[in-house]
């Protein structure tokens, strides 16, 4: 019992700085600590007997389900930001990419910028794939729309490449 109290004090702190902080990530530390404490604690209530194991293996369940319910939320929370943050800007690499493929031949260092926009587009569009994946896997979308999102993903992932070769300036007539 007296090892059972130490883990709970020495993962508190953690477990409570954890829930605290808006930006914390699913699997810290803290949601550990957290899972280690209710675990502790279903073993000290495993050990009782009457109403104080009803009481105590409840609570640790009830604790439990409500980690999870702040675990989704968590993942909600950081899925949301990050949909934000990479689709608030899907058009400056196409864009970018664009002129510098219509650059003119004679323009300073015409391959390397093409080719570093191109990568910057490739970049751009491979984090757009994840994201929707990503976005898909953990809302709560229905199968067929996941389905669409996955198909829509390939495709972009098919695409893409064949943006950016065919856009070269090697590749284009203007040369």
């Amino acid at each position: 019992m007296k090892r059972a109290l130490a883990l709970i004090d020495s993962k508190m702190a953690q477990a409570k700085n954890w829930l605290r902080d808006p930006h914390a990530q699913p699997g810290d530390p803290g949601e550990q600590a957290i899972r280690q404490i209710l675990d502790e604690a279903g073993k000290v209530g495993e050990l009782c007997a009457g109403k104080e194991r009803r009481d105590i293996v409840g609570t640790a369940k009830t604790l439990g389900q409500l980690t999870e319910q702040e675990l989704k939320g968590k993942m909600q929370e950081a899925m949301t930001q990050e949909v934000s943050d990479i689709f608030s800007d899907t058009t400056t690499p196409v864009k970018l990419l664009a002129v510098a493929a219509t650059a003119p031949p004679d323009a300073p260092n015409r391959d390397e910028v093409f080719d570093e926009r191109a990568a910057n587009f490739e970049n751009h569009a491979g984090r757009l794939g994840a994201t929707a994946e990503k976005a898909a896997a953990v809302g709560t979308a229905n199968k067929s729309t996941v389905e669409g999102i996955q198909a829509a993903v390939k495709s972009a992932r098919d695409l893409t490449p064949q943006v950016t070769h065919g856009l070269h300036p090697h590749e284009t007539k203007a040369d």
